[in-house]
């Protein structure tokens, strides 16, 4: 989280930047309701140990691709 505000503010023009990272904070604060909505609807059908076995997973991938994306060997 502090690597990502710090390379936000270091990349993005004055002008704009607080508008920028007042988005960031509010998409961030959207999904964190979004995926308990998601999570508990998946848990009526799959276990919660699945489901976070998933979730583990797919911010693995997440990881992996940020690492090895060229914005952030960049930077």
């Amino acid at each position: 989280k502090v690597l990502g505000i710090t390379i936000l503010q270091d990349k993005i023009p004055d002008k704009i930047r607080g508008r920028v990272l007042s988005a960031q904070i509010m998409l961030s604060s959207l999904m964190f309701p979004l995926s308990m909505l998601i999570s508990g609807v998946f848990a009526q059908y799959v276990s919660v140990p699945i489901i976070l076995l998933v979730a583990g997973f797919i911010m693995v991938l997440n990881g992996i691709y940020g690492l090895s994306s060229r914005v952030v060997s960049t930077v």
